[in-house]
């Protein structure tokens, strides 16, 4: 079993900034792993992997699609999504974040979204074919 150490998996503020698309930059407190849970490899998936609870203040504009959603202005609630298991996909190449999952573990919000909606957004309704 490998442990992800933050520097070998880059999931360093700024990189957990670029992975969910500056998710955090609106919520300046956010806790990404709220409890520390450890990272583990999952060498089936191929990917770091953690139960995670991921909790803020919503306290700037935040959209998490950007020209999809329109920004939510700041409504300083606090936010608290989880437990979900958050995967992490590094490139072998460069070491670097080229995706992450999301899995919520709870019938609630969770993942990018999730804060959109606990800060108070609401989310599109899917569109049907006629």
């Amino acid at each position: 079993m490998r442990i992800c150490e933050t520097e070998n998996a880059h999931i360093d503020r700024d990189s957990r900034l670029t992975t969910v698309g500056g998710g955090a930059l609106p919520f300046p407190n956010a806790q990404f792993n709220k409890k520390k849970a450890q990272f583990v490899f999952d060498e089936q998936e191929k990917c770091w992997k953690a139960t995670i609870i991921v909790a803020g203040t919503h306290d700037g504009p935040y959209t998490f699609a950007p020209g999809q959603i329109d920004a939510l202005e700041p409504t300083k609630k606090k936010c608290v999504v989880g437990p979900e298991i958050f995967r992490i996909f590094i490139d072998e190449k460069t070491e670097k974040i080229k995706m992450f999952t999301v899995e919520p573990l709870a019938d609630k919000p969770s993942g990018p979204p999730g804060f959109y909606v606990l800060a108070g957004g609401k989310l599109p309704q899917p569109t049907t074919a006629a």
